[in-house]
């Protein structure tokens, strides 16, 4: 059977569609909604009476709802909640009594022009069979070439971006028949420079919903790829919102949810692993809640990177959390950032989860949490420069998230920028006086600078203000033995569980110790273990100087970097 087709001029009469209204209308789902039932009619027949210019707020405010004249959208949200309402109704009618519909009707979130679906038995079983495959928009990629001159050129131009956009899983790239987006350009030549000219039509109105030049000799194709992210992205924008629902009809389980929510909104001591118990409460009363299952996934990276340590189940769970999440809705961004997460800082399958926060943030680019973690993976990999653009845009998108300064501090003392670093840290302790993040900072920068009554002072009174003990441990320990504190860091050794630090720790206070075989050792242990914040913690002063020596070669690829990770500072 072929696929399901999107199209809003109906095929042939408008007889099908009438009477596909007709059933949607006469359902049980629909029987007691009148509202909505009027809202869905007068959508239907202004679309086939051709008067798609009155399916706006305002005429729909005065016709359907009865608002006056002096009606103002901006102020009263009427049509915007119905709207949803609607969009609800229509999906638990063809997810139940019109399941085996040939036609279905739809009303993408952020208009209401209605669309039409054609194959509709085989679009519903696919998309029960294999929920991840419901939310995949169609291009269709017109010729380029504008003249015999450059139609060579033109054609390779659009073999790679066919190419780039079709590793892309979420969108579909067609050849022929109807298609929700249409790439058209031309080629031109400006001073003897030619030029691309690139547009993206939205099919579904029409619309122009992306416009580009580009400037490039005939020899250097390297542009395709960062255009072909912009039109992913300019179409996953314009998408997103149609499936990227954040709420689940169990009241039970939203409260659940926001209370996970709240316990990590400042990342405080325990907050993430506070928050496990909540999200793990909403989605065991509703399974089918998948921003819940993705906070599941990233609280417990978060709680492994910066909370409580590594748990035996941890990776597992957040893994099946992250993959639940994508299978249910693989168009909100949660769910492309929990699935990064976890590739990245569980699997450290580092081009896996930069494709996915890339993913979530085309999603969502106002997302400050999704520019953190992009952030921190650029750093682990030793892009400090991308690194430092990602962090500086999160501290733009939420100034006040405390895990953003402390990230934006680390990498600028990684770098040598220890005023820069400080100012971070200081500032955190202005937003969270006694902030654990705050002493820890400047105790790594005085470590980084050789002032190590200092930096013990400050890592002593992060003791008294982190549950876990593996943030400082082994920092505090590298500079009892820097300090010819020899005895206290042995002590501080033995007196460290295997429950309460991992194996970097030790490694750090080896290190300081000078005996640099042993501190290979734990670091090899920690890789095999694949502690998630190894590849962070490896990039501290501690190990400069292990950084030109073979085992730490060979330590950085069994973490899976390919090249060698230099020092940042």
């Amino acid at each position: 059977m072929p696929d399901s087709v999107v199209f809003t001029i109906p095929r042939g009469s408008d007889v099908a569609v009438r009477e596909e209204l007709d059933r949607v209308l006469r359902s049980a789902t629909f029987a007691h909604s009148h509202r909505i039932r009027r809202f869905l009619q007068f959508v239907v027949e202004e679309y086939l009476g051709g008067r798609k210019h009155r399916l706006k707020e305002y005429p729909i405010g005065l016709e359907v709802f009865g608002r006056p004249d002096s009606f103002d959208p901006r102020v009263d949200s009427i049509v915007r909640v119905e709207a949803r309402r609607l969009r609800a109704k229509l999906d638990g009618y063809y997810a139940g009594d019109g399941s085996e519909s040939a036609l279905r009707i739809q009303l993408r979130k952020g208009s209401y022009v209605p669309l039409f679906e054609t194959g509709g038995v085989a679009r519903s079983n696919a998309t029960m069979a294999n929920p991840r495959r419901a939310w995949r928009p169609s291009i269709h990629l017109n010729s380029l070439a504008s003249n015999p001159e450059n139609s060579a050129w033109a054609e390779e131009i659009q073999r790679r971006l066919v190419h780039y956009l079709a590793s892309e899983p979420a969108l579909r790239v067609v050849t022929g028949g109807p298609s929700d987006y249409v790439l058209d350009g031309g080629i031109e030549t400006a001073d003897g420079q030619p030029w691309l000219h690139l547009q993206l039509k939205n099919v579904a109105d029409q619309s122009w919903s992306w416009s580009e030049w580009v400037e490039s000799a005939a020899s250097d194709l390297s542009f395709c790829e960062p255009v072909a992210r912009s039109i992913w992205r300019a179409i996953a924008g314009a998408e997103s919102d149609a499936r990227c629902s954040r709420r689940s009809e169990n009241s039970e389980s939203v409260t659940a949810y926001l209370q996970g929510l709240y316990s990590w909104r400042d990342n405080k001591p325990q907050g993430f692993t506070n928050s496990i118990a909540f999200f793990t409460r909403a989605v065991g009363t509703d399974p089918n809640y998948a921003a819940a299952w993705a906070a599941l996934a990233l609280a417990l990276v978060a709680s492994n990177l910066l909370d409580c340590g590594d748990s035996p189940d941890a990776r597992s769970r957040a893994l099946d959390a992250a993959r639940k999440a994508v299978e249910l809705n693989d168009a909100l961004p949660e769910s492309r950032l929990a699935m990064g997460a976890v590739r990245s800082f569980f699997e450290w399958r580092w081009a896996e989860g930069e494709k996915e926060f890339e993913r979530a943030i085309c999603l969502d680019p106002s997302s400050a949490v999704a520019r953190l973690l992009h952030g921190l993976q650029l750093a682990c990999r030793g892009r400090m420069e991308r690194a430092q653009a990602e962090l500086e845009e999160a501290e733009r998108l939420n100034p006040v998230l405390l895990s953003t300064h402390f990230a934006s501090g680390w990498i600028d003392a990684l770098q040598g920028k220890r005023e820069d670093a400080a100012r971070h840290y200081r500032l955190i302790g202005v937003l969270e006086p006694d902030s654990p993040w705050s002493y820890l900072g400047l105790g790594q920068i005085c470590a980084a600078a050789g002032k190590w009554a200092e930096a013990i002072a400050h890592f002593s009174t992060v003791s008294h203000l982190l549950t876990g003990r593996f943030l400082y441990s082994g920092c505090l320990g590298y500079c009892y033995a820097k300090a010819d504190r020899r005895e206290e860091a042995r002590q501080l050794l033995r007196s460290l569980p295997e429950s309460a630090a991992r194996s970097i720790n030790f490694a750090s206070i080896y290190a300081g110790l000078g005996d640099f075989q042993q501190a290979f050792g734990c670091l090899q242990q920690a890789a095999l273990n694949r502690e998630p914040n190894l590849p962070l913690l490896l990039l501290g002063p501690e190990f400069d100087a292990l950084r030109d020596e073979t085992q730490y070669r060979a330590l950085q690829s069994m973490m899976g970097f390919a090249a060698p990770v230099a020092s940042a500072a």
